[in-house]
């Protein structure tokens, strides 16, 4: 699922979380000069890009020039994440890209995709085919079926070994 990077002082103090997209992958890169690094992010709906941060600079994200180039914009699409209740109660979450607007009432098509094995997360990532799909007025959706990582061990054994089934149930 999205991932986050943060802070800490030298005591393990929690100092936040740095800035992001919403609904985005991150990485730590390289440290920089002083207090900066490279911080490399993508959604689905912003190509691949590595930023530098600097905490001293009042805690912003600089794009750098080590960016994807995209030959299509996401501006008009949004990405919302929703938890869907499962038929024992479990809350899987499912992220949804759209076009702006897009209402969920059933009468667009739903290229519905997940996964939950061997401890594996799916995370957000930028893929410039899904412009085509939006365009002919699709929703792509992701969900994060238990078995995989995105929410550390107890996720990953609520779906596997005999307890398989909850990842097809999901």
């Amino acid at each position: 699922g999205p991932s986050e990077i943060r802070m800490f002082d030298l005591a393990g103090k929690p100092l936040g979380a740095l800035p992001s997209q919403p609904i985005s992958t991150n990485a730590l890169g390289e440290r920089l000069e002083g207090d900066e690094i490279l911080v490399g992010s993508q959604s689905y709906v912003s190509a691949p890009a590595w930023y530098r941060f600097d905490a001293a600079s009042g805690r912003k994200l600089e794009r750098t020039a080590l960016a994807a180039p995209s030959k299509v914009s996401f501006d008009d699409a949004e990405v919302v994440r929703e938890l869907v209740t499962t038929r024992d109660g479990a809350r899987v979450p499912v992220n949804i890209l759209m076009r702006k607007g897009t209402k969920l009432d059933g009468s667009n098509p739903v290229l519905l995709t997940g996964y939950g094995g061997y401890g594996i997360s799916l995370q957000p990532a930028f893929s410039e085919r899904n412009r085509v799909w939006l365009d002919a007025g699709g929703i792509y959706a992701v969900a994060n079926l238990r078995g995989g990582g995105e929410f550390g061990e107890a996720w990953h054994h609520a779906g596997n070994l005999a307890k398989k089934q909850n990842v097809f149930d999901d």
